[in-house]
Order: structure tokens, then sequence, then C-alpha cells
């Protein structure tokens, strides 16, 4: 016998059923286009173009496929940070703007509608330090950021040591800053930086700042020879936190010892300088100077010293090292003494003696001595030096000398007077003896001698030079003549009167 076929139904459910449907009335437009569209360009059911995106057509038929929005989401908690207490009604402000959002009852709050990027975020609540901070936002993203505000009535301290981080030496003279509105590591841009509290460090490195918010807040350490360093805190209710700062250097040093080549003796009040700056040092007893916070790089020392070469050097700092750079620098000065004579050897007292070159002076005294002492400067490399000596009557005297310095160098000058003698005799034509009340005159002086009982007569100490000399003696017919007198010499003449 045939049994009857049994025909079994598969119920599908009628969502499925929906999306099938709407499946295939789309793959039917894109095959057959325009069948089911106006020519207006878009999809059909969509004659306005709602999707709100570009229109793509195939044949008559077109679809509207809609962009992502490519805006952020900031999103959060506020709360208490001292009870974790959810805190209603805190204001979430971004960059200072008008877009602000509040906190719901449950702490809870998010900002939507946010371009990409690095923003500003102040959260405030009246009773609570306001919390800044920066954060950056993707294209299309949803950022969380859950913050715990601290009550203003809730304070701690923070007690600390300060040191160097490459010697562990504790560090004097530290700023220790506490900003305002201090929060988080780095401040944001444009924050105010207002200190809290601020303290600087003793001479055993050490700090104390009370009354600090509790909570995470930035404190600054400044020194002008370490790198400024930020370091986040959390400071702690009602209780003093302590801890331990490490700064790097941020510049170096040079130090060293000059010396003379005067016996390689160490030289006392040199004067060491950075050249084209104001950073200089002075030697001690020891010769030892040292320049501090110097820039890293290559420097020009530049040395002065009295009695010594101004010396110009070059050294290297590196950062955070202390590079030894020892000088010795040239002693340049001598000294010159002597006595001035005449060619008696007669002292010649308050003679001037000079080195011209280097406009030094001096004088002699009473027994003819002149002493420079150390103070002749001689160039480097070593030049001759002329002295020279002028005195009252006396022809300039000069002397060219080596010197060598460090050393006395004793030099002496014998004078010849500027001055000349005339002396004489009168005599007597027609006897040939002395004429005795003869008046001998030279006008070009104005000085007139007068014939002793033998005819002599005399003119000491008189420039040189070619003079006239009248004699007369009464009887006897007056008699002109003209003698020259040279400079250190005597001058010989005899008068002869005729009746």
């Amino acid at each position: 016998m045939h049994k009857p076929e049994t025909r079994r139904s598969l119920r599908v459910p009628c969502s499925f059923q929906v999306v099938h449907a709407a499946v295939v009335v789309l793959v039917f437009s894109l095959l057959f286009g325009g069948c089911q569209g106006d020519g207006s360009g878009y999809a059909a059911g969509d004659p306005t173009n709602t999707l709100g995106g570009p229109a793509y057509t195939t044949g008559d038929a077109s679809i509207k496929i809609a962009e992502p929005d490519p805006s952020s989401t900031l999103t959060g908690r506020v709360y208490d940070k001292t009870s974790s207490a959810d805190l209603a009604g805190a204001t979430v402000r971004i960059n200072a703007s008008s877009n602000t959002a509040a906190s719901s009852a449950i702490g809870a709050y998010v900002l939507t509608g946010l371009p990409a990027g690095t923003f500003r975020i102040e959260v405030s609540k009246s009773g609570y330090y306001t919390h800044v901070q920066s954060v950056s936002l993707a294209i299309r993203g949803t950022l969380r950021l859950d913050v715990g505000l601290v009550p203003t009535n809730t304070t701690g301290g923070l007690s600390g040591t300060v040191i160097n981080a490459q010697t562990d030496a504790v560090l004097e003279g530290v700023r220790v800053v506490v900003p305002e509105q201090a929060a988080v590591v780095p401040l944001p841009p444009g924050a105010n930086t207002s200190p809290v509290a601020e303290a600087t460090t003793d001479r055993l490195g050490r700090f104390t700042l009370n009354s600090l918010p509790a909570g995470a807040l930035t404190v600054q350490f400044r020194h002008p020879k370490y790198r400024s360093t930020d370091a986040l805190v959390d400071i702690k209710p009602s209780l003093v936190s302590t801890q331990t700062f490490r700064l790097l250097f941020s510049t170096g040093q040079v130090e060293g010892t000059i010396q003379s080549t005067r016996a390689s003796n160490p030289l006392t009040a040199a004067q060491v300088s950075v050249l084209g700056t104001l950073v200089t040092s002075v030697t001690d007893t020891a010769g030892r100077y040292a320049l501090e916070a110097l820039t890293p790089g290559t420097l020009i020392l530049e040395l002065t010293a009295a009695g010594h070469d101004r010396t110009v050097v070059t050294t290297s700092i590196v950062t955070g090292k202390t590079t030894t750079t020892n000088v010795s620098m040239r002693y340049c000065l001598t000294a010159v003494f002597g006595t001035v004579h005449d060619t008696n050897d007669v002292p010649i007292a308050n003679a001037t003696v000079s080195v011209p070159a280097l406009a030094l002076t001096t004088k002699t005294n009473r027994s003819g001595e002149y002493d420079f002492g150390f103070t002749v400067r001689i160039a480097n490399p070593a030049t001759s030096l002329t002295v020279a000596v002028d005195a009252q009557g006396y022809a300039t005297q000069g002397a060219v000398l080596s010197l060598t310095p460090g050393q006395r160098v004793r030099q002496d000058f014998s004078m010849y007077t500027m001055t000349g003698n005339l002396v004489g005799a009168v005599l007597s034509a027609t006897s040939t003896l002395p004429v005795s009340g003869a008046s001998v005159v030279l006008p070009a002086l104005n000085q007139r001698r007068v014939s002793d009982s033998t005819g002599a007569f005399n003119f000491f100490a008189i420039p040189p030079t070619l003079y006239q000399m009248n004699v007369q003696s009464q009887g006897y017919s007056t008699v002109t003549t003209y003698v020259p007198v040279l400079a250190g010499q005597t001058s010989r003449v005899t008068v002869t009167l005729r009746l």
C-alpha cells in the first residue's frame, strides 16, 4: 500500500524573515538599477537622503551610506578622595571654556562631541581643591577619567632632604615650591603657578612644607646649578610625609691652580674670568680658584695677575663634572737700579731716571741712587728697553738694557755737565806783566769779572756757545774778542791790552 508523503514545514522567526526580505530588495535594486527607484539618485525608501551621507549609485538606483561620527567622549566619576564618597554637582570643564558637565548624584559625568587632541581638564566643587589635569583624546575615542577631589579642610605636610644625584651630597639653597592647583605632573600649559607653599633647603639639605592639601601634589625643585625637577608627592591627611629628592647637575664647573713662572710660586689674588661673561674668581693664598654653574661646552678663561702677562686658555665644561685646568702665568717684571754721578764721581741728586716706553720715572736721592723695584714690565717675547737720565746742567744720558724677568739689573750713569768754563788772564802788551783790576764782560750773559793781582779771571758753569768778551782797563785800549765754550770743558784765553 502506498503511504501518502508527509510534508513538514520549517518555521522561520518573523524577524529573520523581515531581514531576509530587506536584503533581497537591496540586491534586486543593485542588479536591476532603476526598477525600484524613481530617478532621483536616492535609494528607494529614502527619497530625501535622510541617512546623512554621500549617495553611492548603481544604474538608476542609489544607496546612502552614513560616515561614522569622528567626535570623542570623556566620561568618568568624581569622588571625595578622603572618603571615596560620590560627589554630586562637581563641574568638569574643558580648556577653561563653557564646555562643561556636572556630576550626577552618583558622581558620574559625561562630555560628548569633543574633538581629538590634548585638553586641560578642571574639576571643581565648592569646599574642595580644584583638580587640574591634561588629557589626550583619540578620534572617536571614549576616555574614562575618575577624579578624586581633596576637601579644602584636609591638609598634611611634607618634610624632606634634597641631595646631589651623582654624589649624594646634601644641597643647600634649593627652592622647593608647591604651585597652586598642582595636581598632576606635568602641569598643563598656562596653569596658575602661584605657590601654595615654598621653602629653601638649609645647609643640611632639609626643608619642611606645612598645610598642604591632601592628595597628589606637584612639588618643584629649583637650583641654578641643577636641572629643574618636578616630583609627584602624595600628601596624607593630618600626616607629614618624609622623602628624599635627588637633583641632577645641569651645569659643570672648572677649578685649578695658578702658578707663576717666577720660581713656580702659586699666584695669590690672580683673577680668573670666563671671557665674555661676568663669571669670575680670585685665587686664594695657595693659588687655587673655582668657577661654578658653567654652561657645558668649550669656554675661554682669561687670567690676569700683577706682574704677569695676561693669559688666555681654553677648557671644556661637562655637565655634572668638575674640569681641572691648571695654568702657569709668565712673570714679566724686572727691577732696574743704580747710581748717577758726574765725571768726577760726584753723586747727582734729584736726577730724573725714566723708562720712556713704559712711562716709568723715579728720582735719585742725595747719594745719587735710584731703584725702580719690580715695576719694569718686559714684553713677551722679551725686548730691549731704554733707560734715560736727565739732570739740570748735564747732558741727557741713556742706556739700552736687555732685561730678564724676575731679576734685578744694575745700571749706573756718569754724566758730563751741560756747561763749560771760561778762564783767562789779562796782560800788558808792553811789559807782558799782569794787569790787575781789568774789567772782563760777557754781554750775552750780562756777567762781569775783574782781574786779580795776577791778571786772572774766570766764568764757571756757563752754557756752551761762542761768547763775545769785552776787556778794558784804565790807560789801555778796550779789547773785544770771541771765545768758544764747550760743554763739559774749560776754555782758556789770554787777553793783551795795549796803551
